[in-house]
């Protein structure tokens, strides 16, 4: 038995768009996430932490389409300060080499008490 001899791509004639967004998008848009994000009074004076897990949907432009918490923090105003969150922020527009109309990532957003 031999082995097929490997392909390789020929070049493009038109440059090419990475499927992920760079990791300094990835930064922005977490730090935008950050600024919109609020504790709620009640949980921190009741000591409450967690982490939820968001997914949601945007458009080329920054706009939130959809969203969805598919992990609670355990608490329901830490949930709701997430979905406030996600509402309120200010999402920059998805860089020009990331392909596609939409993106939807799925993020981790924490609230501790230091």
């Amino acid at each position: 038995m031999t082995a097929a001899p490997a392909q390789t791509a020929a070049p493009s004639a038109t440059p090419s768009r990475s499927a992920g967004p760079p990791p300094n998008y990835v930064d922005r848009v977490s730090n935008a996430l950050n600024r919109a994000k609020r504790y709620p009074n009640r949980a921190r004076l009741r000591r409450s932490e967690g982490t939820a897990l968001l997914s949601f949907t945007m458009l080329r432009d920054g706009t939130v389409t959809q969203w969805r918490i598919i992990r609670s923090t355990g608490d329901a105003e830490l949930d709701e300060a997430v979905g406030e969150m996600i509402q309120r922020a200010r999402l920059p527009p998805l860089p020009d080499e990331m392909g596609g109309e939409t993106w939807s990532p799925t993020v981790p957003i924490s609230f501790t008490l230091r």
